[in-house]
């Protein structure tokens, strides 16, 4: 645990608010003012911190201290399994902190302990983008969390061992296993992916890609949230095609890796021309400086083509509880609304939120191209989509351990059924 006085530790405070993944590290930041008024005192646990995200945070804090003498933020964060652990223990005993992040599947955890503010009064809900505001509306109306970014998933490629191939880039799932199946002749496994996040992605774009490019999705959310059907049996077809992979994956190799910190460092040696990940992995596998050209492309998961698998991402909540529920309110309303907010988004290789950046959302990395062709031609989805009222993300990754483990189809299959029967 470290602290960080004034200024420079509110600049590094806010930076794991928004969306990207930080260090293993936990880390304490307060910022202060020197005004001599009675002052209001938040503090802010999260779960993203990095140092390329300072520079943005700290234009933004500053100004806000400016703004708000009186207010002080401390902020903390944690990285890994273990900030969920501790978060669950600060609200569950009546200590949580004013402001957190959260994923999905514990916001419906925590919107039905009480423990999520409705955040509807913000008047920068009115400057999201109407696909966002879709995802972040509940079916009552009622809105917990406010989004940072839109963030997607990518089949990383590396070019030079596709040219010395003769190996085009794939475009549907054919063409993937057609190529994997040829680098994998040399007895070396082409594909690089982690432990939770890559085949669980697979399993959710495999499945229901159809559903946004037919403009179904009402249909598919109601088929989850009714239970029309047993989830495996929706999720038939993404659990295929990620059981189909394994033959091209290293799966013990990566069944130790760590999302987010494992598989871009083993992508970073050349010798895998294929991983699946978030694209915000882009600039960490960057500074790597591998020594090969590499791009990113939206996932050949149709039969008939590709698809850029999205994700509305870092949940930031207000805690109902807090002593300080407006001043709370207020401060994440200016975040959103800074004119330097979307910077951040950038900086992770992802996409804005606010209307705003609607006309500004390409990326200059060329390595990006392939996704802003798509994001662009809307030849997108989104996963897991909030509307769903699953687990999904829980479950798709405890699937996608049980599928690199060796575990048969029907245990895969009890994963995704467990706690979710089909209504009578």
């Amino acid at each position: 645990m470290k602290v960080w006085k004034a200024c420079s530790c509110a600049l590094l405070a806010l930076g794991l608010v928004l969306q990207g993944c930080g260090g293993d590290s936990a880390r304490t930041k307060t910022m202060t003012s020197n005004k001599n008024k009675e002052k209001v005192v938040l503090t802010f646990y999260g779960n993203k911190v990095e140092a390329r995200d300072v520079a943005v945070i700290e234009d933004i804090l500053n100004d806000y201290m400016k703004a708000n003498p009186h207010v002080s933020i401390t902020y903390e964060s944690l990285k890994g399994a273990e900030y969920y652990n501790i978060l669950d223990k600060r609200l569950d005993s009546g200590n949580g902190d004013d402001l957190f992040i959260v994923d999905h599947d514990r916001l419906l955890r925590y919107q039905k302990k009480g423990y999520v503010a409705k955040l509807n009064d913000l008047p920068a809900m009115k400057e999201y983008l109407p696909q966002v505001i879709d995802q972040m509306r509940w079916e009552d109306g009622s809105i917990y969390y406010a989004s940072t970014s839109i963030s997607a998933f990518a089949l990383f490629c590396n070019m030079d061992l596709l040219k010395e191939k003769k190996i085009e880039v794939p475009q549907n799932f054919g063409d993937f296993k057609k190529a994997c199946a040829a680098f994998s002749a040399n007895g070396k496994k082409p594909l690089i992916v982690n432990q939770d996040l890559s085949l669980g992605t697979v399993i959710i774009a495999g499945s229901w890609h159809d559903y946004y490019t037919q403009n179904k999705t009402e249909a598919l959310c109601k088929a989850v949230n009714e239970k029309q059907q047993p989830m495996s049996k929706l999720l038939e077809a993404g659990i295929t095609k990620a059981m189909e992979l394994t033959p091209y994956i290293d799966t013990q190799k990566c069944l130790t890796f760590e999302k987010n910190k494992d598989e871009f460092k083993e992508f970073a040696k050349g010798e895998a021309p294929f991983m699946l990940t978030g694209a915000w992995n882009n600039l960490r596998l960057a500074k790597l400086n591998p020594k090969f050209e590499y791009a990113l492309y939206p996932y050949p998961i149709k039969d008939d083509g590709n698809i850029l698998m999205t994700n509305v991402d870092t949940r930031m909540v207000v805690n109902a509880n807090s002593k300080h529920v407006e001043e709370s309110k207020r401060f994440l309303n200016y975040l959103l609304q800074s004119d330097k907010f979307d910077k951040f988004a950038k900086s992770q290789s992802s996409f804005g939120v606010l209307k705003g950046t609607k006309n500004k959302q390409e990326h200059s990395d060329k390595r990006m191209a392939a996704i802003n062709e798509a994001y662009a031609k809307e030849n997108t989805m989104i996963g897991s989509d909030d509307r769903i009222k699953y687990p999904m993300w829980t479950k798709g990754w405890a699937a996608s351990k049980a599928i690199l483990a060796g575990s048969d189809r029907k245990k895969v299959e009890k994963i995704f059924d467990a706690d979710s029967k089909q209504a009578k």
